[in-house]
């Protein structure tokens, strides 16, 4: 029964939809730069991305993504 009343009650939790627009996931992220996953885990590792988890689940925030792909262009080849 407490299941289901802690249900109910987040249900009526309004999410911010705009900090929502404003994170990206590490497979978006890779895609939007057009990079590989394992790209953003370095970038992640190495301090160029921060990052957030919740639940299990890597936030990145897409302004700094976007800062971090000005600033890591690949080269052309």
């Amino acid at each position: 029964m407490q299941r289901s009343a802690y249900a109910a009650q987040r249900a009526r939790i309004p999410l911010d939809t705009n900090q929502h627009q404003r994170s990206l996931t590490v497979r978006q992220a890779a895609t939007l730069l057009d990079v590989c996953v394992a790209t953003i885990h370095e970038w992640k590792r190495g301090g160029l991305l921060g990052y957030t988890r919740l639940g299990g689940r890597v936030y990145l925030k897409k302004a700094e993504v976007l800062g971090a792909g000005t600033r890591c262009r690949r080269s052309g080849k």
